[in-house]
């Protein structure tokens, strides 16, 4: 019988981080993948405003928009153009007013990309302040 209750209370404990792990994605997702898609969509359509308009002003100053077709053609030569909306989050952290996101996403010469944003929060506005792709 002590068995099976602790059995019990192990699976409910279990289930109830797995639920909080998974709406804690969620409602970052709601505020998150809007941003990501975003700066996805505008390395494709080659979009430097679209590209910077959720960054934080340090991320602006270290992607200037001289530097801004380095980046494209990173991006692009190694995995080829990002297939719009096909980016799934697989995990988030968040620490203090940081929280970090992955992703797998899909692009034209590879099916799966592992990549990373950083948010930060500041004055009530969530800016992007890094990004890292594998």
């Amino acid at each position: 019988m002590r068995k099976i209750k602790f059995i019990t209370i192990i699976t409910l404990v279990i289930l109830s981080l797995s639920v909080a792990l998974v709406s804690g994605c969620g409602k970052t997702a709601q505020w998150a993948d809007p941003m990501v898609e975003n700066v996805l969509v505008s390395v494709n359509n080659e979009d430097y405003s679209g590209f910077i308009k959720d960054f934080g002003d340090n991320l602006i100053n270290e992607i200037p928009q001289d530097k801004f077709p380095d980046v494209i053609s990173g991006l692009k030569g190694d995995f080829g153009k990002y297939i719009e909306n096909s980016k799934k989050m697989f995990s988030v952290n968040i620490s203090n007013n940081e929280t970090t996101t992955e992703y797998n996403g899909k692009f034209e010469n590879k099916d799966t990309v592992q990549f990373k944003f950083i948010f930060e929060k500041t004055n009530n506005q969530i800016k992007i302040t890094g990004f890292a792709f594998k």
